[in-house]
């Protein structure tokens, strides 16, 4: 019989408002984060591909966090860059591969 590993668990919840055609507003345990919902137009606030690539780089800096903590080590500054390129055209499918 094979050993039942338990792993942790952690749910997150975010809410969604709409606040005109070009700013939405999202919501998190008492945090606020505006966006912009309005294609083609960078004054609007971060698009969502670039809520995503941020995404992507805080967890990637909280892994850092994490491993210099466990290995006692002190970072006085650290620097992602996400770099990401739209396509128009869904890709192709792969299903075959």
């Amino acid at each position: 019989m094979g050993r039942v590993i338990r792993q942790k668990t952690q749910s997150y919840h975010v809410s969604m408002h709409r606040e005109d055609e070009l700013h939405a507003r999202a919501e998190a345990h008492g945090h606020t984060l505006q966006l912009g919902v309005h294609r083609g137009d960078p004054e609007a606030g971060f698009n969502a591909a670039e809520t995503l690539m941020a995404a992507l780089g805080a967890c990637l800096m909280a892994n850092i966090n994490s491993m210099a903590a466990s290995m006692h080590l002190q970072i006085g500054d650290a620097r992602i860059k996400i770099n990401g390129v739209r396509r128009s055209d869904p890709p192709p499918d792969h299903a075959g591969v």
